[in-house]
């Protein structure tokens, strides 16, 4: 039906009231979680209470989670989230420090030392070794600060490249050394990175 010119199609209080409908509709919706937004802050400060609110409310726990805490050394954060069932993989295994476990591995997958994988926050290229020399481990005392290096030294035994760039944390061009340098505080890890790196630019002159 035809309206008077002189009228709205629909009054005043009926598209009041829709608008209305709508707002409450839209308040009653699931907040959707995503990894970088909702997650980002409790994994920084190892907040186990506000982590496990955001399970119970049908978040799905990835490794990089994993790697994420430990790079601020929340490791009984890291060590929950693996007992919820997050994947165990050579990704984690290097983030939380577990150096029996990687020479496991890599004793039957040498290949895995090599692996890149994208992962939030903003992060596309990242080897194990990117992770692992990430990894604060200051409030857990030397022996797993010395533990860390010993992950260091185990990937690149089989094969992981000293030189390998990703773009870290929105960061182009970052290698593992970048990594231990940024948040790791382990003066040993970085000594032993750079020797490592010399020692593979030399092997490459040799051979040009």
């Amino acid at each position: 039906p035809q309206t008077h010119p002189a009228f709205a199609g629909t009054c005043r209080a009926c598209t009041n009231s829709r608008r209305r409908q709508r707002v409450r509709l839209v308040a009653k919706k699931p907040r959707r979680l995503t990894g970088s937004s909702a997650v980002a802050s409790p994994l920084r400060t190892g907040d186990l209470k506000s982590v496990k609110k955001l399970l119970r409310d049908g978040a799905t726990p990835h490794w990089g989670w994993v790697c994420e805490t430990m790079r601020e050394g929340h490791l009984a954060l890291a060590e929950f989230l693996l007992e919820c069932g997050v994947e165990r993989n050579i990704f984690a295994m290097a983030a939380i420090g577990d150096v029996s476990g990687l020479k496991r591995r890599l004793r039957r997958m040498a290949d895995e030392a090599r692996l890149t994988a994208s992962v939030e926050p903003a992060s596309d290229g990242v080897t194990p070794l990117h992770v692992g020399c990430a990894s604060d481990w200051r409030s857990q005392g030397a022996q797993r600060m010395a533990d860390q290096v010993q992950v260091a030294a185990t990937l690149l035994d089989r094969g992981a490249d000293p030189h390998a760039v990703a773009r870290y944390r929105g960061i182009s061009n970052a290698t593992p050394l970048f990594c231990a340098c940024w948040s790791s505080g382990n003066p040993p890890l970085v000594h032993g990175l750079l020797r490592s790196e010399e020692h593979t630019s030399e092997l490459q002159s040799h051979h040009d």
